[in-house]
């Protein structure tokens, strides 16, 4: 039995449109934040690039131990005392946020306890850092910097992924996203 063309085309067309209607209501993004979820997650973002900086930073201390002078030695612990102030001065902002919204609600696993818990931690952390590596900015103090600095620079990142662990899910309550710890993994998603 031959069809005629204009059948075969109406059926297509039909087909087509079903899978293109399909295909528009089974978007991938998620859906638009409210205007909390947005504080919250902007907040914890720029936490989470204020602490890349503190990671990137200890990770070179134990890295420039042996090879580097006690000039660039000392502008490490400059650099490193003033991302861990910075850091900390947005671990209490974003525990301020977190503490004033009531995201997620309900909470079943308390993550927001959990969350707020390692913000505080993380912030004593942070300025026990920015304390610590003001000190050893001196000449005087170089050889402390070599041994004492690089035990330092590795208990503040220990912090930062106890931090981590804690936010992640969170971010997932709250925002219904995923949090990532690398900014190039959130702009893609966006994107």
């Amino acid at each position: 039995m031959k069809l005629p063309a204009t059948t075969v085309l109406a059926g297509l067309l039909l087909a087509g449109g079903r899978s293109v209607a399909a295909a528009q209501s089974a978007d991938p993004r998620p859906p638009r934040a409210d205007s909390t979820q947005t504080r919250i997650g902007n907040t914890i973002l720029i936490l989470r690039d204020d602490l890349a900086l503190v990671d990137a930073a200890a990770a070179r201390m134990p890295r420039d131990r042996q090879t580097s002078s006690d000039a660039v030695l000392q502008a490490r612990a400059r650099t490193m005392a003033s991302n861990c102030l910075a850091a900390s001065r947005s671990a209490a902002t974003a525990r301020a946020v977190v503490e004033q919204t009531a995201r997620p609600n309900p909470d079943p696993k308390r993550t927001r306890l959990r969350v707020l818990e390692r913000l505080a931690a993380l912030k004593e952390d942070l300025d026990r850092c920015a304390r610590d590596f003001d000190g050893l900015t001196t000449s005087d103090k170089a050889e402390e910097l070599r041994d004492y600095g690089i035990g330092r620079a590795a208990r503040v990142q220990e912090a930062i992924r106890s931090y981590e662990a804690a936010v992640r899910p969170y971010f997932v309550a709250a925002l219904g996203r995923v949090y990532s710890g690398d900014a190039r993994v959130e702009r893609e998603a966006a994107q």
